[in-house]
């Protein structure tokens, strides 16, 4: 079957960057239960331990099982504060790549001057990239990921479009999570803010299981919307044939395949980093749009 390539439709329900986000949540989330459904066996553990020998390797244990056991209890503390920090993370990393690809798939947003161009032509002629234009793209995409969540939403709105309210309605709880990771980040740093004097111990900033679902709630929530109704219609295909670009650049000799070879290739290139590719008629109507694509 023969099908025309859309440039401004994804070819998945998510962009690329959704996905990829959701694969880091995912991971994230089984690493935190796996600890969390371990906590009880860790912290008994202590009768099972075999002491080990003395020597210049030696490295001291706890050696009380009143010790061993605060130990596992500040060993999940950490655990559930490091879930958050790398969830808040994802999300920051999430919006800054989309921002990215959108301001590649839409120029215009950065130059005026390159309204009616291809953003295809500048994926197959990089050299022809205007001065700084780059640059612009790496500072403005990182504006929105600086601030307060009230902020941001009126930076990603002033830069791209209209958030939806699904994720406007979020900023309460955004910006919770904002202020927790934060506190979290700072309690471990030389400016800490609940060490009275530089030599006070650091105190650890609680959180506990509610806090770790709610984070994995809204972050999955903020990204998928943002994804479906701000940054997705944007991206269309451009993410897809960026990909295929960068992955033909590193075969050989593929002026020797034939385009149901290079079908072929991709879809199992898009399969093995993505988890889902689309249809082979569909690679193929990508690939006769790139070729046919001219300078800018």
């Amino acid at each position: 079957m023969s099908i025309q390539f859309d440039p401004t439709k994804l070819p998945f329900r998510t962009t690329l960057i959704r996905q990829i986000t959701k694969q880091h949540l995912t991971h994230i989330n089984d690493v935190y239960w796996t600890h969390a459904n371990s906590e009880g066996a860790i912290k008994g553990y202590f009768s099972n331990i075999i002491t080990p020998k003395t020597g210049k390797d030696y490295r001291a244990i706890l050696k009380t099982k009143e010790n061993w056991e605060k130990g596992a209890d500040d060993f999940s503390i950490w655990v559930r504060q490091n879930t958050i920090l790398s969830a808040a993370s994802v999300l920051e990393v999430y919006i800054v790549a989309a921002c990215t690809v959108v301001f590649s798939a839409c120029p215009e947003l950065i130059d005026r001057s390159l309204l009616g161009i291809n953003s295809v032509s500048f994926i197959k002629h990089v050299d022809r990239l205007p001065t700084g234009y780059r640059g612009m793209i790496k500072k403005r995409s990182k504006d929105p990921t600086k601030g307060t969540w009230s902020e941001r939403i009126r930076k990603l709105e002033i830069k791209i479009g209209r958030v939806p309210s699904r994720v406007s309605s979020l900023v309460p709880q955004l910006q919770k999570l904002q202020d927790k990771r934060n506190r979290i980040a700072h309690s471990y740093g030389a400016e800490g803010e609940l060490r009275r004097t530089p030599w006070e111990p650091n105190t650890a900033i609680s959180a506990e299981e509610a806090d770790i679902l709610e984070t994995f709630k809204v972050v999955d929530t903020v990204s998928k919307y943002l994804d479906r109704d701000l940054f997705g219609p944007l991206i269309g295909g451009y993410e897809i044939i960026n990909e295929y670009h960068s992955w033909l650049c590193a075969q050989n000799q593929t002026y020797t395949r034939s385009i149901e070879e290079l079908v072929l290739g991709f879809r199992k290139y898009l399969g093995q980093s993505f988890g889902q590719t689309p249809g082979s008629a569909y690679i193929k109507a990508m690939i006769e749009y790139y070729n046919d694509v001219p300078p800018p």
